[in-house]
């Protein structure tokens, strides 16, 4: 969130779709009964598509990471390190 192009995008401390600070107020759409919320042009360039989801850029990154991440990341195993154990075990 603090270094948002090292990953690929101009916005990490924003929602594309909501309302309030941040656009953290789940409203997209007009959810929650709020008519007025603010939408981007571009979901790409931001991090958050709105209060809760991360974008599909970013959920393919997290894919990434917990599939193939060190263990630092993806510990103690990442998937598919634990699949290979899990079939080696059969």
């Amino acid at each position: 969130m603090k270094n948002p192009t090292r990953y690929g995008f101009k916005v990490g401390d924003g929602a594309c779709c909501g309302s309030g600070p941040f656009g953290g107020i789940y409203s997209c759409g007009g959810k929650r009964g709020t008519a007025e919320f603010d939408l981007c042009d571009n979901a790409s360039d931001y991090f958050f598509i709105d209060s809760n989801h991360p974008n599909e850029v970013a959920s393919c990154q997290f894919a990434e990471l917990w599939w193939e991440g060190v263990v630092k990341v993806a510990s103690p195993y990442n998937l598919k390190l634990l699949f290979k154990l899990k079939v080696q075990a059969k």
